[in-house]
């Protein structure tokens, strides 16, 4: 017996692939295009980061104290 239903979960499926598809790049080129706060970010972490302007990156890092670290 052959589900009737699988021809239209095909097609929605690939169509909602497709549409997907189509519309990263411009959520991608929207996350490299804007401008990061960094002083807000740093404001809210507590800590001072690190800007990478070549990767449009704002780096910020905090030690660990709960780890016992033995050479």
């Amino acid at each position: 017996m052959k589900c009737q239903s699988f021809p239209f979960a095909m097609i929605f499926a690939t169509v909602s692939l497709c549409t997907g598809l189509l519309f990263l790049p411009a959520s991608i080129g929207l996350a490299v295009e804007t401008d990061l706060d960094t002083a807000k970010i740093e404001s809210i972490t507590g800590l001072r980061g690190v800007l990478n302007e070549k990767e449009n990156s704002f780096k910020v890092t905090k030690p660990r104290i709960d780890v016992a670290i033995t050479c």
